[in-house]
């Protein structure tokens, strides 16, 4: 509400000037603040970690960097879910979300494990390789995932999923400017240690 209006709507006619004062202080004072839920600043949190430290701990290539992010990802949502109303839903209904979530779903499915009559219809050179290694090792036909690599596939599939949460989340807590500028301090100061490390590297 605009101050000029408050002040004539609380002020008498005729009023003097240092009464406009008082109630202009008055105003300020009572103004609450909103603060931001422990959920917020977890998410907030994680998203600043994964930010932060992702140049450094993911020039390492080690396997275990993906899982720890992956588990970020997915904590900073789950926070999310649970800091939301409930008439609002979790993931943003739009045309967009159509092709991630039918990548999603296909990729799920060649994971899944089917029965060897319908990989074989599918995939009839796999249902075939599958065919002759449980032929030569005497085992009996059963179930078998249409990828080759059903476990690499899947700890791929987390962590395209957990980059689909990461940019929900953050996209989310983007909108309030405290955590944008601290974001935007947080880029400054790894871009300044990257390139401080680059001169004395050189």
């Amino acid at each position: 509400m605009n101050k000029s209006v408050t002040i004539d709507k609380l002020m008498a006619p005729g009023g003097s000037r240092r009464r406009k004062e008082e109630v202009v202080e008055l105003t300020e004072k009572m103004r609450v603040r909103p603060r931001r839920s422990a959920l917020t600043l977890a998410q907030q949190g994680l998203l600043l970690f994964i930010v932060g430290t992702v140049p450094i701990l993911f020039a390492a290539v080690q396997p275990w960097v993906w899982a720890v992010y992956t588990l970020a990802a997915f904590a900073a949502f789950v926070c999310r879910g649970l800091s939301l109303p409930t008439a609002r839903p979790l993931v943003p209904i739009r045309l967009t979300t159509a092709p991630v979530v039918l990548f999603m779903g296909i990729s799920l499915f060649l994971c899944l494990p089917l029965p060897l009559s319908i990989v074989k219809i599918l995939s009839p050179v796999r249902g075939e390789l599958i065919m002759e290694a449980r032929t030569l090792a005497g085992g009996a036909s059963g179930w078998a995932a249409l990828s080759y690599t059903p476990l690499q596939s899947l700890s791929c599939l987390a962590f395209w999923l957990g980059l689909c949460l990461f940019f929900i989340t953050a996209k989310d807590q983007l909108r309030f400017r405290r955590f944008l500028t601290t974001t935007l301090w947080v880029l400054f100061a790894l871009a300044a240690m990257e390139a401080l490390y680059g001169i004395i590297q050189a």
